[in-house]
């Protein structure tokens, strides 16, 4: 074989890790010292040995295109010719080379074999690749930013979330859980997965758990064999198997509320995964925030700050939609208007914060007392209203007995132990028995707000209903 040793000088220049000679039929009968270090192996190990070349070096995902770059060389189609491609180390490990190879002649001029040379680019490819995915990850979370703060709806927002991790991450699962209002149990909030049942009734306490302990620590978790670490949570219902486990904490502002958790085959995560997962996660909390608040915003537009009933504004648009389906579906409407008697009383002699507890209180009895259906709201400074859907004058009347009895015998008690009672003067009017059937929202209101008060002109402390008359009021 003639080598073609005129054109190392070519290879040197293209900075060569290793340069070597392949025969076709004999295989390698020449290789440098760069060669050995690169592949670890012993020229004893490796020189004139046939099919060596393409069998033992060449990694097989990259060997058919290598064969067809050979069959090209081979065939004259090409003078020279270069790729990127992976070969086996001795130990096993698998590299990536930059090679580049021109055909040998003998002296017939046939091409009988390949000089080569090879560089070391794994580095450089291992850059290439984590910028790649950088880049990626990065439209990919622009992308879900935008996703999550489009959603104004929470709920929408944990499922998108739990969505979205489970399928960029090729995870079997994903869960958001999120703190109670007692800041010591966490609760899954969205779950994508097997098991939906089992994960959404489980409970746990801060440090319980791979979640648990996310959030207690506050630092996100990589852990490769669930089944090896101590710190595992068996959830009832579900089978004892391994899985690899991804926790990235949630934060509002500096304060952890909960945590995002992927699981995967085992060994399936690596560092990148969990890189991109708390980014994920910072994503996460901007959207979790964005739609409490916004959530919060559309509360403080129905509800009234001090109480938590509904307001005023909300109260007459739900009278008004309640009269309506109630006149298409032919049910009847009971209204309260509620007066407390003894407000002034209480801010002169006890001050506006026990007068502010009084107004709570009164929220609360009511709340305590009425049907999830009932609609409670404030409607003045120290008047209230009820919407109580399907409730004829007869039921009415039980209704508002059971209030008053239950406002009058509660007591409260101020900061400075002084007993304060609860007085009230409470009007009813029902829809369509007071105000007939043709009447609108305003009719049914002013019908109650005239009862109430009669009840405080009669001396308070009392519930009077409006009968119905020839003229819809009496």
């Amino acid at each position: 074989m003639v080598s073609s040793v005129i054109d190392y000088a070519s290879l040197i220049e293209y900075s060569a890790d290793a340069c070597f000679s392949w025969n076709f039929n004999l295989g390698l009968i020449y290789i440098t010292q760069g060669f050995v270090r690169m592949t670890g192996y012993m020229p004893d190990e490796i020189l004139n040995q046939p099919d060596l070349m393409q069998d033992k070096f060449i990694h097989s995902a990259n060997r058919s295109d290598f064969q067809d770059i050979v069959a090209h060389i081979k065939e004259g189609d090409v003078s020279e010719a270069a790729v990127v491609l992976q070969i086996i180390r001795r130990d096993c490990k698998p590299l990536w080379v930059d090679l580049f190879m021109i055909p040998a002649r003998d002296d017939h001029n046939a091409i009988i074999g390949l000089d080569c040379c090879a560089r070391d680019v794994s580095k450089q490819r291992e850059t290439a690749h984590l910028l790649r995915r950088r880049m990626d990850e990065l439209a990919v979370l622009l992308q879900v930013q935008r996703d999550l703060l489009s959603q104004a709806n929470l709920q929408s927002t944990l499922e998108l979330i739990v969505t979205k991790a489970k399928t960029l991450l090729g995870a079997k699962n994903s869960c958001v859980l999120l703190l109670e209002s007692d800041k010591s149990t966490l609760k899954p909030v969205a779950y994508y997965g097997e098991y939906y049942k089992e994960i959404m009734a489980l409970r746990l306490r801060i440090g319980e758990g791979f979640a648990g302990w996310a959030v207690q620590h506050g630092q996100p978790l990589l852990v490769n064999s669930a089944l090896d670490d101590p710190r595992r949570y068996q959830v009832e219902g579900t089978p004892e198997q391994d899985e690899s486990i991804l926790c990235a904490p949630l934060k509002s502002g500096e304060e952890i509320i909960g945590t995002l958790v992927l699981g995967g085959e085992p060994h399936q995560f690596c560092d990148e995964d969990l890189n991109f997962l708390i980014a994920l996660g910072h994503a996460a909390s901007l959207g979790i925030d964005k739609s409490k608040l916004f959530e919060e915003v559309q509360r403080l537009a129905i509800v009234d700050d001090l109480t938590g009933a509904y307001n005023r504004n909300y109260f007459n648009k739900s009278l008004d939609n309640e009269i309506i389906r109630a006149k298409r579906l032919g049910y009847p409407i009971g209204l309260l208007f509620l007066d407390i008697d003894n407000l002034k009383e209480v801010n002169d002699t006890y001050g506006h914060v026990a007068g502010d507890q009084l107004l709570m209180a009164v929220v609360e009895i009511m709340k305590d007392h009425l049907r999830e259906t009932d609609w409670v709201a404030r409607y003045g400074g120290d008047e209230f209203a009820v919407i109580l859907p399907g409730c004829p004058a007869d039921k009415l009347l039980v209704v508002a007995d059971k209030l008053m009895r239950a406002l009058t015998k509660q007591t409260l008690v101020t900061e400075d132990g002084q007993d304060m009672p609860i007085r009230v003067s409470m009007g009813g009017a029902v829809f369509p028995d007071t105000v007939g059937r043709s009447a609108k929202a305003i009719d049914l209101l002013q019908a109650a707000d005239l009862a109430e008060r009669s009840a405080k002109k009669a001396g308070g402390s009392q519930f009077v209903l409006m009968q119905e008359s020839q003229n819809g009021v009496e």
